[in-house]
């Protein structure tokens, strides 16, 4: 019993610190380039997006951390666009993003791309909120099977359930968090696991090469 337990605490430590920052960090690595690609297949910059995509909170924001002046003298800040002139300097900041300028719509296509740090925390956080809903599911297949209770096709409809629930998860924290529409965040999550796949299945290719080719040395 002792044993069990000293296993188990050093697999805790083992994959708290470690497995779980090297997934995190190539978890982070894949993101960025699956905002890139997307954004490359939009037609628009990673640049021009980051300066362009400004919510009307973001534009809230910026009118009220803005020095009081008269209105349409107002100086900017914090990197986003001027508050636009209005005849009343007492708008309300809903007001003032209404009017303000229409951003291209190249821009508007496109999603920010995190930097490293945002990636990686936007990572823990689909963990985070997968994880319960995961070990719920493998709780399940662990008592049916022990039970004799689960067919085969059960154990492969709760495999597909668990990696449909994660896309849904990642779907939602990338539109919360990137942040961008939920359509967007869908079409992100999509070339995230294209992009997952075929590493692996290049990484699989040149294995299996190596192995052949280590077998005819042999």
């Amino acid at each position: 019993m002792v044993g069990t337990l000293e296993g188990l605490i050093i697999g805790l430590v083992c994959f708290f610190f470690v497995g779980l920052p090297i997934g995190m960090a190539i978890y982070a690595v894949l993101l960025r380039a699956a905002c890139s690609l997307f954004n490359r297949l939009a037609g628009v910059t990673n640049q021009g997006v980051s300066q362009q995509n400004f919510s009307e909170q973001q534009m809230a924001e910026n009118w009220n951390t803005a020095t009081p002046q008269a209105a349409g003298s107002i100086t900017d800040q914090s990197g986003l666009p001027p508050v636009p002139s209005s005849p009343n300097p007492f708008a309300s900041p809903a007001t003032v993003a209404a009017h303000a300028p229409s951003l291209p719509l190249s821009s508007s296509a496109g999603v920010p791309v995190p930097n490293f740090g945002r990636a990686f925390l936007i990572g823990l956080a689909a963990f985070a909120a997968h994880l319960p809903i995961g070990l719920g599911l493998v709780a399940l297949q662990q008592f049916l099977i022990n039970a004799r209770m689960a067919p085969p096709i059960f154990l492969v409809a709760t495999n597909i359930l668990f990696y449909l629930i994660g896309f849904i998860v990642q779907v939602a924290v990338l539109a919360k968090m990137l942040p961008t529409t939920l359509g967007k965040s869908a079409l992100v999550s999509l070339l995230f696991v294209l992009i997952y796949f075929f590493i692996v299945i290049l990484i699989g290719g040149v294995v299996i090469l190596v192995m052949y080719f280590m077998s005819g040395i042999m």
